[in-house]
């Protein structure tokens, strides 16, 4: 890798940087005690498709929705929400930057010890800077629809790590035209506190 490379790469993600400043502030303000919205988790994640790689900064919050509580397990709710970056893979890719949100619903099962699995789905709403990935990729609008299913292990009690993968497809449920839609593979790691 030459340190051209670097440099261009270095800049494109440097563009990101009002985005991630602005997501940063809004995390702050979430965090402080006189608001009623509080961040229960903090993570990152990085994803590749065949057209683009990508990463995000996650933050979570629980809701009290829980159904199907039993000695092996329960449902619940919560919600998540990511700034994201892209980089387009292929002749003229493009940088792109994302932010979402998405209520998640995830199945853990019950264990005398400290990790415990579960299985996890959502469909959320995502707004992007562009459409364009590269010269022969694009999405078909700056919104986006993102369902992912994942599976992972909770390692820990009320303080723990959530190590997932996740599949995870975007596309705009055909509100245009065209709708050729993007699936990565992704790792997430979360921090609970």
């Amino acid at each position: 890798m030459t340190q051209t490379t670097v440099r261009k790469g270095l800049r494109a993600h440097l563009r990101h940087l009002p985005y991630l400043l602005l997501f940063s502030v809004l995390t702050a303000l979430s965090l402080s005690p006189a608001r009623a919205i509080t961040i229960d988790q903090v993570g990152i994640l990085a994803g590749e498709s065949r057209h683009a790689d990508m990463t995000a900064v996650v933050l979570t919050q629980n809701t009290d929705w829980a159904w199907l509580a039993s000695p092996r397990g329960r449902l619940h709710v919560y919600w998540q929400a990511d700034l994201s970056g892209w980089r387009g893979k292929g002749a003229g890719g493009k940088n792109l930057t994302g932010i979402g949100l998405a209520p998640v619903f995830r199945y853990t099962w019950a264990s005398e010890g400290a990790v415990r699995p579960y299985v996890e789905g959502a469909v959320g709403a995502h707004y992007f800077s562009g459409v364009r990935l590269s010269n022969a990729k694009r999405m078909g609008t700056r919104f986006e629809f993102g369902d992912h299913l994942g599976f992972g292990l909770a390692i820990g009690e009320k303080t723990h790590l959530d190590i997932a993968y996740r599949f995870q497809h975007f596309s705009n449920a055909s509100i245009s035209n065209y709708n050729e839609g993007v699936d990565f593979h992704q790792v997430q790691l979360r921090l609970a506190f």
